[in-house]
C-alpha cells in the first residue's frame, strides 16, 4: 500500500523559498513557499486544510493532493491571491503538489490529518510516551532561515495533537541556581505550565550541578545537603506539572566522571529531597544505558540504590530484536536486589537503523532524513513501542520530537523538520495513541511465520490487533528493502472490520461467504478493530507488585573521597589501590531534622580512623580521615570497601566500592602476545575518515594516521581479526597494550570486542580505557564479568579524535590470563 509513497516520497525541508518576481523566475520551492495555518502542518479531522503562499506565484496554478497511499484525494485550480481551502480529508498523511507550465515547482508541501484528541478519552497511564526535550531543543535558532522563533508553544501543541499524555523534559541545575538559594526558572516553568494546560504529564530530569556544589567532583555534586535542598525545591516549584523526576542521565557513560558509589550517594540525597517535597512522587534512577550491562550498574545497586527509587530507568538504541534480551538481562540483575519488583521505564528509545541523514538540511552543516529514512522511523515507532509493552516495560519514551542533529550534524533525530512540519513518524505515533492508548494489552497472537501480532482489549470490550510483517528493521541495523506483504486468514464473526494503517488511514474489510477475513501484513504496522473472542498464545508479563516496607534509616548516607593512593578504573566501577594501605576521607551525612548517633562496621579488610560512636547533627555531615588496608583473596587481587552501620537502632544503607590491586594481579597473569598485530596488513582500516596504517619498525609499533576530509562524526577504530582458536579470549582476565598519540586527548577512547555466538546473536562489548598521552603507556582493559568471550572474533582499539588529523600508535598487544 505504501510502495508508491516510498517511490515518490515526501521530501523534507532542504531549501529556502525562492520568491518569484514574475514568470521570468522559473522555479518555486513548494515545501518552503507554501505555509499551513495548522501547527506543524497538522490538521484535526473534520477541518478544512488551508494554505497560503509566500513569494509571488502565477495568478492560478493547478494542484493535486496525494495521500500517502498514492491515491489522489483532491485536485483543482488554486487562485493564488486567495487561500487554498481543501475539502475535509480523512486521517492520513498527504502532500500538496503544484504545477504551472512556465514555472518549475520543486518539492511539495506535506501535511497530516489526525483524530481530534479532545474527543478521545485520554489515558494518563498510557505506556506510549515521547521525549520532547523542548526546553533545550526548541529555543530560537538564528541559523534557521525558515523558523527562528520559539518552538516551545508549537511543540506543546503538537504533543497534545499527537495524543500522548506523558513527555520527557530537561532542566539545568547550573543555570537555575547559579548561587545558593537564588533561583531563576526561565523557560522551564513556562513550558511546564503549557504542557500542564494540555493535560500532559512531565518526566523531569537534570544532569548538571553548579560549581559551588562541587569540591572535587567534575560532574556530580559533592554537597549532598544542597542537592537535597534543590530536589525538594524542584518538587515544590513544579508540583502538579513534573509528575515524576529522574536524577541524572546516562551516568554510566560520559554524563558522569565519578564512580558508581558516588552516583549512588547522590541518588540517595536526591531521592530524599524529592520525597520530602511530595512523598507520593515517583522517582526514577538516572538512566543506565550501557549494553551489555557493565559492572557500574551492579556496583550502584550494591550500594543499596534500590532503597532510593521507585522506577528503574534505562535507555536503548539497539535493534528491536535485541529488546527481549536487554530487558531480560536487566531483570536478571535486578532480581538479586530488593528492587526486583519495581517497574522499568525506557525514557529514551531511539533508532539508528536509518543511518546518517542523506540530504542536506536548510541549515548549513546539517543533514536531514530522506523520504525513505522518514518512513523507516515511522515503521520503527509503533514496532518499538508495542514490543517494549509486550515485554512488560511500563512506559517507553521515543527519542525525540523536535528537530535535532548529533554526530557533527550528520544524524537527524526529530519527528519534526527544521520548519517544524511533521514527518510521517509523528503521524505513526498519533495513530498508535489513537488506536491503543486506552487499550489493555492481552498478549501475542500466532499469525504464522514472519508475522507479529499483538492482542488488545478496548474499554468497550471489543478487541484490536496490531500486526506487521517482520522486516530487516525488526531483526538488524541493515539497510531496509521492499514492502512485500504476507497474507493472513482469520476465522471471525461474519461482518465488516475496520483496518487502520500506519499513518491513520482507515478502510473496511469484510469476511467472505465462509466467514474468513483476509488481511495483508506488510512491514508497516496496521490495526484491525472490532474483533471479539480472540485468545493470546501467552499472558503478558506480570505487573510489578508492591515492594516490602523498608525499615532502614534512609537519611544517613555514607560517601567516600579517595586520595591519590587509589585510582578509579575507566569503567568507574572499581578503584586500584597503589599501596598496601591507602588514605581516604569518609563522610557521614544526616539529611534529617533529628540528631542521629550510631556506629559503622567494615566487612573485610582494616579501616582505621573511625570512632566507635558517631553523632551527626541535623542537616550536616561529619568527616573522618581514614586508612584502608584491603583483604585480598583469590587469583584476582580483588576486595572491597564495604561499610554498613546502625544509627538509633536502625540499619543504614551500605557504602560499597570494589577494590583491586592491579599491580599484583598483572604480575600473576600469563601473557599471550598477539604477534600478528605488529603487522599493518593484519588491521582493517575502519574509520569515518581516511585511515592509513603503516609500520614503525624502530618502535616495534603500528602507526594509524587518520584524516577527516569532510564534516563527519570523527572516529577511528581499526579492526584486528583474532587468529582462532589460538587467540581465543575464552577465560581471559584482560587485554593489555601500549599506546601513544599526538595532539589533544581524544573525546573518547574505547576497546571494542565483537563476534557472533552459535545462537546467531551478535556479541558486542565497548569498554572505555584511559585516554592515551604523547608518551608510550600501558593500558590494561579488564574483561572479567563477561561470559561470552569465546564468541569474540574481532577487537578494535581506537578513539574519537577532536582534531581533523590524528596519529596514534599501538604495540605489544597481549591477552592476559590468570593461571
Amino acid at each position: 500500500m505504501l510502495k508508491e509513497y516510498l517511490r515518490t516520497g515526501i521530501l523534507p525541508v532542504i531549501a529556502a523559498a525562492l520568491p518569484l518576481t514574475g514568470l521570468a523566475q522559473d522555479r518555486y520551492n513548494v515545501a518552503t513557499g507554501i505555509k499551513s495555518e495548522a501547527p506543524g502542518t497538522v490538521f484535526i479531522s473534520g477541518q478544512h486544510p488551508k494554505f497560503n503562499s509566500t513569494g509571488k506565484l502565477p495568478a492560478a496554478v493547478s494542484y493535486v493532493i496525494e495521500a500517502h497511499t498514492g491515491k489522489i484525494a483532491a485536485k483543482g485550480v488554486w487562485r493564488t491571491n486567495e487561500k487554498l481551502v481543501l475539502p475535509v480529508l480523512p486521517c492520513g498523511y498527504y502532500r500538496l503538489k503544484l504545477s504551472f507550465d512556465k514555472v518549475k515547482m520543486d518539492k511539495d508541501r506535506s501535511f497530516a490529518v489526525v483524530s481530534d484528541p479532545g474527543k478521545l478519552r485520554r489515558n494518563p497511564e498510557m505506556p506510549y510516551a515521547i521525549d520532547s526535550a523542548q526546553s533545550w531543543l526548541c529555543r530560537p535558532d538564528a541559523k534557521n532561515p525558515i523558523f527562528s522563533g520559539d518552538g516551545n508553544a508549537l511543540v506543546s501543541r503538537l504533543s497534545y495533537l499527537m495524543g500522548i499524555t506523558h513527555t520527557r523534559e530537561r532542566l539545568s541545575w547550573r543555570s537555575t541556581e547559579t548561587r545558593k538559594s537564588q533561583f531563576t526558572w526561565q523557560n522551564y516553568l513556562k513550558n511546564a505550565d503549557m504542557l500542564e494546560k494540555y493535560g500532559i504529564k512531565i518526566s523531569g530530569m537534570f544532569h548538571d550541578s553548579p560549581a559551588w556544589a562541587r569540591i572535587k567532583s567534575n560532574k556530580l555534586p559533592d554537597d549532598l545537603k544542597s542537592l537535597y535542598d534543590y530536589t525538594r525545591t524542584l518538587v515544590g516549584t513544579f508540583k502538579g506539572k513534573m509528575t515524576d523526576w529522574e536524577f541524572w542521565n546516562e551516568q554510566d557513560i560520559g554524563f558522569s566522571h565519578e564512580g558508581a558509589w558516588d552516583y549512588a550517594a547522590c541518588m540517595k540525597a536526591a531521592y530524599l529531597g524529592f520525597k520530602a517535597g511530595d512523598r507520593n512522587l515517583q522517582v526514577l534512577t538516572g538512566a543506565f544505558c550501557s549494553y551489555p550491562l557493565r559492572p557500574y550498574m551492579k556496583v550502584a545497586l550494591d550500594n543499596d540504590l534500590g532503597d532510593y527509587y521507585d522506577i528503574f530507568n534505562y535507555h536503548t538504541y539497539r535493534a528491536i530484536e535485541e529488546y527481549g534480551t536487554i530487558i531480560g538481562d536487566v531483570r536478571k540483575v535486578l532480581a538479586k536486589y530488593p528492587a526486583a519488583n519495581k517497574p522499568i521505564w525506557i525514557t529514551e528509545c531511539g533508532i539508528l537503523s536509518e543511518g546518517m541523514g542523506r540530504v542536506k538540511s536548510i541549515i548549513p552543516g546539517l543533514m536531514a532524513h530522506s523520504p525513505e529514512q522518514e518512513m523507516i522511523v515511522a515503521e520503527f515507532l509503533p514496532k518499538s513501542q508495542i514490543t517494549m509493552q509486550s515485554l512488560g516495560v511500563a512506559k517507553c519514551f521515543f527519542f525525540v520530537l523536535p528537530p535535532y542533529n548529533e554526530q557533527n550534524g550528520n544524524k537527524d533525530w526529530g519527528l519534526l523538520r527544521r520548519d517544524y512540519s511533521v514527518k510521517p513518524g509523528y503521524v505513526a505515533m498519533a495513530t498508535l495513541t489513537g488506536q491503543l492508548g486506552n487499550a489493555t494489552y492481552l498478549g501475542p497472537l500466532n499469525w504464522g511465520q514472519g508475522v507479529r501480532a499483538f492482542l488488545f482489549s478496548q474499554p468497550d470490550g471489543s478487541q484490536t490487533v496490531a500486526f506487521w510483517r517482520i522486516s530487516e528493521l525488526d531483526s538488524s541495523d541493515k539497510k531496509m528493502h521492499g514492502a512485500d506483504s504476507v497474507s493472513v486468514t482469520l476465522t471471525v464473526k461474519p461482518g465488516s472490520y475496520l483496518i487502520t494503517d500506519l499513518l491513520g488511514t482507515a478502510s473496511k474489510s469484510s469476511t467472505d461467504a465462509a466467514g474468513q477475513l483476509r488481511l495483508n501484513a506488510t512491514r508497516y504496522p496496521a490495526y484491525i478493530s472490532g474483533l471479539n473472542g480472540l485468545k493470546p498464545v501467552s499472558a503478558p508479563p506480570a505487573l510489578p507488585v508492591a515492594a516490602e516496607k523498608n525499615d532502614k534509616d534512609l537519611s544517613i548516607i555514607l560517601k567516600v573521597r579517595f586520595s591519590a593512593d587509589f585510582v578509579m578504573n575507566a569503567g568507574k566501577d572499581a578503584v586500584d589501590i597503589k599501596v598496601n594501605k591507602g588514605k581516604l576521607k569518609l563522610e557521614v551525612w544526616n539529611l534529617s531534622a533529628n540528631r542521629k548517633s550510631g556506629s559503622l562496621s567494615v566487612k573485610s579488610g582494616e579501616l582505621t580512623g573511625i570512632p566507635d560512636k558517631i553523632t551527626v547533627k541535623p542537616w550536616s555531615k561529619v568527616e573522618f580521615n581514614c586508612e584502608f588496608k584491603p583483604e585480598f583473596s583469590g587469583k584476582v587481587q580483588s576486595s572491597s570497601l564495604e561499610l554498613s552501620g546502625v544509627f538509633d537502632d536502625r540499619k543504614i544503607s551500605r557504602l560499597y566500592v570494589p577494590v583491586i590491586q592491579m599491580g599484583r594481579t598483572r604480575k600473576a597473569c600469563i601473557s599471550q602476545p598477539l604477534n600478528w598485530t605488529a603487522d599493518p596488513g593484519s588491521w582493517k582500516p575502519v574509520s569515518s575518515g581516511r585511515l592509513v596504517i603503516s609500520a614503525v619498525p624502530e618502535e616495534k609499533a603500528v602507526k594509524f594516521d587518520v584524516e577527516y576530509l569532510k564534516k563527519v562524526d570523527q572516529w577511528v577504530y581499526p579492526v584486528y581479526v583474532l587468529q582462532l582458536p589460538q587467540e581465543s579470549l575464552r577465560g581471559a582476565f584482560g587485554i593489555a597494550f601500549e599506546i601513544k598519540t599526538d595532539g589533544k586527548p581524544p573525546r573518547k577512547s574505547v576497546l571494542m570486542l565483537e563476534g557472533k555466538g552459535s545462537d546467531g546473536r551478535k556479541r558486542s562489548h565497548w569498554i572505555a580505557y584511559d585516554p592515551p598521552g604523547n608518551k608510550w603507556s600501558e593500558r590494561v582493559v579488564v574483561l572479567s564479568g563477561f561470559d561470552d568471550l569465546a564468541d569474540i572474533k574481532e577487537l578494535k582499539i581506537g578513539m574519537n579524535p577532536v582534531e581533523k588529523r590524528k596519529t596514534f600508535y599501538l604495540r605489544n598487544i597481549r591477552i592476559l590470563t590468570l593461571p
